[in-house]
């Protein structure tokens, strides 16, 4: 006799009320009888029809089905995963070198894919009208591309924007490993949503040691550094210091360890660093300042990449040209991956549940 599938009363359980969700809102785009709705979690205000969809593309969830295989010729490492090579980008734009994040990689290969029509939307987070809290976004134009530019530090909920996506067909991903997790069990997961998944060309995933409390972020930063979001026009973690660029030219940073009260969660448990599910991997850990580290994962990662090289708009060299280089993209990964572990020993002792 078949089992039947998971449902939101599993999901509330297992995720949710155990402090594991990871606040994507996979679960509401992917609810085809729209009963579910999102407020700092996911919440039921319809008759649920017992589908398990929304169990089943949870992050934290297990899965019967391998989300991903490894391309021919692909390397694998313990601490990041298959990639094929391994690359650092700076852009050649200086708009978006205004803008972004290190090297702007990820902005101009958005771009780059827009403008030849290869992608007609990215699915972004950017923020809000309050000061830094986070805001998925769906854009579709340069602007709105640019707007979404940088780093945030906080989550949000990656996936709403997706309830309204009629009319696009050709859409890229970007987010934390948790969120491309996400992504490959709508498209692959054990009861998948084509309807979403088909239409994703694209998975490119930032390198991610944890993400703060939108919130307990604010208070830290008010309370602990005297600082105040409206006063900060940039994030930056660099050499372990959390470091807030202000309006006024200054600088305040602070030991990222010391903000550990602000860390959601459900990061204490993640061992995925680079992503390893996405097509391309992106962070700033292995390239010199001012450029990106760019793992190409899959032969639509290459693709997406030569489209990159061709516009003439960044520069792309091997990884290995650069210092750290690939040794200190596996050094930060396995460090991540052994604290969580630990956390996760800790958790199982304590007969709590785990994400998967």
């Amino acid at each position: 006799m078949e089992a039947k599938p998971k449902v939101f009363g599993h999901l509330l359980k297992e995720v949710v009320k155990a402090g594991l969700c990871a606040g994507c809102a996979a679960c509401v785009a992917s609810c085809e009888p729209g009963v579910l709705s999102f407020e700092a979690e996911p919440k039921i205000v319809g008759k649920c029809t017992s589908c398990g969809v929304c169990y089943s593309v949870c992050p934290q969830t297990p899965t019967s089905k391998e989300l991903v295989q490894p391309p021919p010729g692909a390397q694998t490492d313990p601490s990041v995963g298959s990639f094929l090579e391994a690359l650092s980008v700076r852009s050649l734009e200086e708009e978006v070198l205004r803008r972004c994040q290190d090297g702007g990689a990820v902005s101009s290969l958005l771009l780059s894919l827009l403008s030849e029509g290869r992608i007609d939307g990215a699915l972004l987070m950017g923020v809000g009208k309050e000061p830094w809290r986070p805001e998925a976004r769906l854009a579709k134009t340069r602007e709105e591309i640019l707007e979404a530019a940088g780093t945030k530090y906080t989550r949000g909920p990656l996936f709403l924007p997706l309830k309204g996506m009629e009319g696009l067909r050709k859409l890229a991903v970007v987010g934390v490993p948790c969120q491309v997790r996400a992504v490959r069990k709508i498209q692959r997961g054990d009861l998948p949503y084509p309807r979403l998944g088909e239409k994703i060309e694209l998975v490119v995933g930032l390198f991610c040691m944890e993400s703060f409390n939108h919130e307990r972020l604010r208070e830290f930063l008010r309370e602990r550094m005297g600082v105040n979001l409206e006063e900060v026009v940039k994030f930056d973690i660099k050499k372990g210091k959390f470091i807030c660029r202000l309006k006024d030219g200054q600088d305040r940073e602070i030991e990222v360890k010391a903000l550990h009260e602000c860390v959601n969660p459900s990061c204490f448990f993640c061992t995925d660093f680079t992503s390893e599910l996405a097509d391309l991997s992106v962070g700033a850990v292995g390239s010199p300042p001012g450029r990106s580290t760019v793992l190409v994962r899959s032969q639509r990662g290459r693709e997406a990449l030569e489209v990159l090289r061709r516009s003439g708009k960044a520069e792309l060299r091997p990884l290995a040209e650069f210092k750290p280089g690939m040794e200190g993209v596996k050094k930060v990964a396995g460090v991540k991956r052994a604290g969580a572990e630990k956390e996760r020993e800790k958790r199982r002792a304590e007969g709590k549940p785990l994400p998967s």
